[in-house]
């Protein structure tokens, strides 16, 4: 049954009817008003805050959305360079990757690099260098008689090195806690929703995410300031296309982009580079760096360095020292060495990546989470590479010389060694001992007494053994009443060996 409906007037149904419509009309402009007013507010809010890979972000970087899924691979980064340079970039499916542009070369990477490192959680800067006192850096450059007189005859005062080098250390200390404190203040804003052990827990996320951010803006500030970084690049006496290593080849980019597909690890192999060249300057500033001690301990410190400087937040060693790995064996293999200069390389390139791991441990929070690595002050490495020089080294001997020992044991130059020999006899020397073939060979660090001399092979014709000489030296540090001293050499005869001696082959 139907039910009766109340039929108001037709008057009075108008009026209501336009007074509806008038209110309802105000009503829709004024939600209308408020819906954008939301929307525009809703848009403000959370245009920035984005799902990467399942972890909530604010995305405060210039990277387009779509652009973070493109791969940490020298390929993607070609992409991500081509979408930059053209916006409608598309690659294309039947030419592969032919359509992709070229990145721009390093030196341009670098200036770029360094524009952008304040806006990461990536530890650029550098820690200070523990610079010797000059008392030290004379000591290094002496004879070992004369430096072993000196110290017997309490000539010098090493105790200010020892105190300055404990207040460097506490320095480096605070510094990377300064750097480690900015890290994680950083990182806890963009992912304001993840507590400290959901950041430790997704840590190798976080750190893809901010690669990938990073190679934008260095791609983009590259191509902004294009002009500005070319010119200033362009006024400097030397370039930085080797990425801070001698005689650099192309392999080098092509290595750094492909292992860890990060543009900023361009200026961490430079770094690496030039900090280390300025180490083995320090150490052994007498020696001229060419297959001598000098040119092991770079090798050494470069290798530690490269892993050092690597840009991670990988909690893992063997990511930095197969980083390392990499760029070294890249040098090499397209480099020009010779034979022997190419194995003495690789072969102390691996106890310098040895020297890294010893000093380094991973970094654990309460639960036993691993979110850092704990890295030790480049002084350490340092020291622990010049001691393996020292006292831990063999010297191969390639070229006769009728004074130096044990050069002289190879009587004459006929017997000097060729390339593919002194590269075999590296090959079999023990992974722990440092290899060299240029002298003079590491001291011994006993005093030159008699007894460490063996004169059975000597004959009257060898007469006399020994003769002794004095040398007139200055020493700064005593000041001009006291600083000229007369200090006794003893030279021996060519066939007078010593009893204690370092590692040496012929």
């Amino acid at each position: 049954m139907k039910k009766n409906i109340y039929t108001p007037p037709v008057k009075f149904l108008t009026i209501a009817s336009g007074l509806f419509l008038f209110l309802t009309s105000c009503q829709d402009v004024e939600n209308n008003l408020d819906s954008n007013t939301k929307e525009a507010k809703i848009e403000t809010e959370t245009s920035k805050i984005i799902d990467f890979n399942g972890l909530t972000v604010k995305h405060r970087f210039r990277t387009p959305v779509e652009d973070l899924e493109i791969e940490l691979t020298d390929t993607g980064l070609k992409q991500m360079y081509s979408k930059i340079k053209n916006p409608h970039f598309q690659l294309s499916k039947t030419s592969g990757n032919t359509d992709l542009l070229e990145l721009p070369d390093t030196d341009l990477i670098i200036e770029a690099t360094k524009l952008v490192t304040d806006i990461f959680p990536y530890n650029f800067e550098r820690e200070p260098m523990f610079i010797k006192s000059e008392e030290q850096k004379f000591l290094d450059t002496v004879s070992i008689e004369i430096r072993e007189y000196i110290l017997a005859n309490n000539l010098i005062d090493l105790s200010k090195d020892s105190l300055r080098l404990v207040e460097h250390e506490k320095n480096v200390e605070a510094f990377h806690i300064k750097q480690e404190k900015k890290k994680w203040e950083m990182i806890r804003d963009d992912f304001e929703g993840l507590s400290d052990e959901q950041i430790e827990t997704n840590i190798d996320l976080i750190d893809e995410y901010y690669k990938k951010n990073m190679n934008y803006e260095i791609l983009l500030t590259a191509e902004e300031k294009k002009q500005e970084l070319t010119t200033k690049i362009a006024s400097k006496t030397q370039k930085t296309t080797n990425l801070g290593y001698e005689s650099g080849s192309p392999s080098h980019m092509a290595c750094v982009l492909d292992l860890s597909g990060t543009l900023a690890n361009t200026l961490s192999v430079r770094d690496a580079g030039e900090d280390a060249r300025d180490l083995a300057a320090q150490e052994y500033s007498n020696l001229p760096g060419a297959n001598d001690r000098r040119d092991a301990f770079r090798h050494l410190m470069w290798n530690v360095l490269l892993a050092k400087y690597y840009i991670t937040m990988s909690t893992a060693r063997s990511t930095r020292t197969d980083f390392a790995k990499r760029v070294a064996d890249a040098y090499e293999e397209c480099g020009d060495n010779d034979l022997d200069s190419e194995a003495m390389d690789l072969h102390n390139n691996t106890i310098g990546r040895g020297i890294y791991w010893d000093h380094t441990s991973i970094k654990r929070n309460w639960l036993g989470i691993p979110y850092g690595v704990s890295e030790a002050p480049t002084s350490t490495y340092a020291a622990d590479a010049k001691n393996r020089v020292e006292n831990q080294s063999c010297f191969i001997v390639k070229e006769y010389d009728e004074v130096f020992f044990p050069e002289r044991y190879l009587v004459s130059e006929a017997n000097n060694k060729d390339e593919p020999y002194i590269k075999s006899k590296i090959e079999n020397i023990d992974n722990s001992k440092v290899v060299y073939f240029i002298g003079p060979i590491a001291p011994s660090s006993e005093y030159l007494i008699t007894s460490e001399y063996d004169y059975s092979a000597c004959t009257s014709a060898d007469l006399p053994y020994s003769t002794t000489t004095y040398t007139t030296i200055t020493l700064p540090w005593l000041g001009s009443g006291g600083g000229t001293i007369t200090i006794p050499q003893t030279t021996y005869a060519p066939c007078v060996n010593r009893m204690v001696l370092k590692c040496y082959q012929l």
